[in-house]
């Protein structure tokens, strides 16, 4: 029975990672097409309004999704409630607010109205996968992240600009996630009847320790777009964007396998149906595997990017292929620090989650100024690995301390 517990945690893990890294190489197809059609504008668009309207939900909710996948139903039904009166209208208005500040930077309503809907479809989506991973229907999440991004792809290569591409992927995304829920959905009548403005306040006080971790998260993943969105050109930011894009993804892949373990330790936590996960080697299998994994992408990375760069995203920017290499060579830090991270939610240890993702996030925004004050944007790609590197040797360090205190006192 364990055996076949085991093999489908790896057979899900292997889905869920495998939709991931399929969803970004359609994802680095729809930059290329982008890029080869000369949209350079429309890529800096999405990178940009998307880096800065995702701060709005974080700030109003952050943590929330993180309650959501791990948390009892409780904290789940507050966590629904604050989507749907809180985050939902402040969104609303963060549109408008971005709007009006980014046009005048060059950028157009049209693009800016389009990644709103795509950034108000997959924070809702946030919940669907919440709910399917739960459920562990790794499948399910599979063909709905999939299926969406075809829908990109065949866009951008009819000629639809990538703004707009986006929009229409997150709509078909949303519809295909919930076909998939069907009657577990919570966005039914049975359900929305249980939401309240009170309920919404409550999350406030259930979320507060995973508030500061995703904040910090978000942190990590914008900063650099932001910082240079201020300060560089369209022609810059649409490189870089591509290239963040790339590792972005990549590391998505890493994360997604690393659900499973994750979506184990919940279950066993919470005694929910068939809480498989209390042998430890499955976990670690997939934990190591997916380590491995990111090492061989990065040393591929490192010996092609000229080719990626040059050949088959046609960026510009010659400089673009020495950026990706450095972000491949941070890739198996971060995927180090995810591991640990998913580690620490699954078992509920939301303090030492918060502790290692603010580390990362103080690291890369002392290094941030002087490393691109002195390198330009190849400093901004070095303060990431900086950042990623430092955090997973004190990660390390510690988990070693940890294993030795539990081998000398015996515990299991």
């Amino acid at each position: 029975m364990e055996l076949r517990a085991a093999a489908r945690d790896r057979r899900d893990s292997i889905v869920a990672s495998g939709s991931i890294l399929i969803n970004g190489a359609m994802n680095a197809v729809v930059l290329a097409l982008s890029a080869r059609q000369g949209r350079t504008d429309e890529i800096a668009a999405y990178s940009v309004v998307t880096s800065v309207l995702t701060l709005v939900p974080v700030l109003v909710a952050g943590g929330s999704t993180l309650l959501y996948a791990t948390g009892d139903e409780c904290e789940r039904q507050a966590v629904r409630s604050q989507r749907i009166f809180i985050v939902l209208p402040s969104l609303l208005v963060g549109t408008a607010v971005v709007g009006f500040v980014y046009t005048d930077r060059g950028y157009t309503w049209a693009a800016v109205l389009a990644v709103s809907v795509a950034v108000l479809c997959n924070n809702m989506g946030e919940l669907q996968l919440g709910d399917l991973t739960r459920q562990k229907r790794f499948v399910a999440s599979a063909i709905g992240v999939c299926g969406s991004k075809v829908c990109a792809v065949a866009l951008v290569a009819a000629d639809v600009t990538l703004t707009k591409a986006v929009a229409y992927a997150a709509l078909a995304q949303f519809v295909g996630f919930e076909v998939a829920l069907g009657a577990s959905s919570w966005l039914r009548r049975r359900a929305l009847v249980g939401l309240s403005w009170k309920a919404g306040l409550s999350a406030f006080r259930m979320n507060r320790q995973l508030f500061v971790l995703t904040l910090a998260d978000l942190h990590v993943s914008r900063i650099v777009s932001i910082a240079l969105s201020l300060v560089a050109s369209t022609r810059v930011m649409g490189c870089l964007g591509t290239v963040m894009g790339a590792f972005q993804a990549l590391l998505g892949v890493s994360q997604a396998a690393l659900k499973v373990p994750m979506a184990n330790r919940t279950r066993q936590r919470h005694g929910l149906g068939d809480a498989w996960g209390s042998a430890q080697a499955p976990n670690r299998d997939i934990e190591i595997g997916t380590l491995v994994g990111s090492v061989v992408v990065a040393a591929g990375l490192v010996l092609t990017a000229d080719w990626i760069t040059g050949t088959l995203l046609r960026l510009p920017m010659p400089e673009s292929a020495d950026w990706l290499r450095v972000f491949a060579v941070a890739l198996p830090f971060a995927t180090l620090n995810r591991a640990f991270l998913q580690n620490l939610l699954g078992g509920g240890d939301y303090h030492a989650a918060n502790r290692l993702m603010c580390l990362i996030a103080v690291v890369l925004t002392v290094v941030l100024v002087p490393a691109a004050l002195l390198l330009g944007v190849l400093g901004a790609a070095v303060s990431t690995l900086a950042a990623e590197a430092v955090a997973a040797s004190v990660a390390l360090m510690f988990w070693a301390r940890t294993e030795r205190s539990t081998v000398r006192s015996g515990r299991p």
